[in-house]
């Protein structure tokens, strides 16, 4: 059995597709790739995609039927969240202040996940723009991000303006959007195989994840960013004011 870290591989590979599931990369009722096309995406077995599979059916996360493949059953996992209300604090990107090398992995426009559709009221119909950028300092990646937003909300942004500017102030110079808010969600995460291979970092390696979601002057969600920091890279701090 191939393992990484004594870690069962076929369980990394389950652990990898339930997080594209859950960030919308397979949408519910979608069939996933079969399995021929993870066999060669991953560089693994058969018996490993299959035992991978297996272990997602059995969470109820996918479905496997017989002439058909494997579709998407549940596409959100529940959590626990806490307010602070008032004063409340946010997660000021810390890569911000330092002088890093920026990377435009993607800019493209792709089909629209349900939780962006939700988030920014836009209809199934819609496709949506993306970006994906990642931080390094001294060559070593920080910090991964993924921005979306409405197509013609974002046509103006060119590789060569995202490596220079910051995301918010994308938003306002160069799109022309006078924003009013944003609203911040901040979780414990770990690193999958997809943001492994991305941030440089072991499978499981302990993460920040921040979802940032912008609003217009308007008070209409007009863009989303989500952000993965390496633990061992970065610490968050609250200062609330009493």
């Amino acid at each position: 059995m191939e393992r990484r870290l004594g870690i069962p591989y076929y369980f990394q590979v389950a652990d990898t597709i339930r997080g594209r599931i859950q960030q919308g990369q397979y949408s519910y009722g979608e069939l996933i790739p079969p399995t021929y096309e993870l066999e060669r995406e991953f560089k693994v077995s058969n018996i490993t995609i299959r035992k991978a599979l297996e272990l997602l059916v059995q969470e109820g996360v996918i479905k496997r039927k017989r002439g058909i493949g494997t579709t998407v059953s549940k596409g959100e996992t529940k959590t626990f969240s806490f307010e602070l209300s008032g004063t409340a604090p946010i997660l000021l990107d810390p890569t911000l202040k330092l002088q890093l090398e920026v990377k435009v992995l993607e800019i493209s426009v792709t089909s629209c996940p349900i939780w962006v559709q939700r988030i920014l009221s836009m209809g199934s119909e819609n496709e949506v723009w993306r970006m994906k950028r990642i931080r390094k300092h001294k060559k070593t990646p920080i910090s991964s991000y993924v921005h979306y937003s409405a197509v013609d909300t974002c046509k103006e942004i060119t590789k060569e303006l995202a490596a220079k500017m910051s995301f918010i102030d994308l938003l306002q110079k160069v799109c022309g959007i006078k924003l009013s808010k944003f609203e911040q969600r901040v979780e414990a995460a770990t690193a999958n195989l997809d943001l492994s291979g991305i941030l440089n970092v072991n499978f499981g390696a302990p993460l920040l994840f921040a979802e940032n979601i912008y609003y217009s002057e308007e008070q209409r969600p007009v863009a989303i960013t989500q952000v993965y920091y390496r633990g061992d890279k970065t610490s968050y701090k609250a200062v609330v004011q009493m």
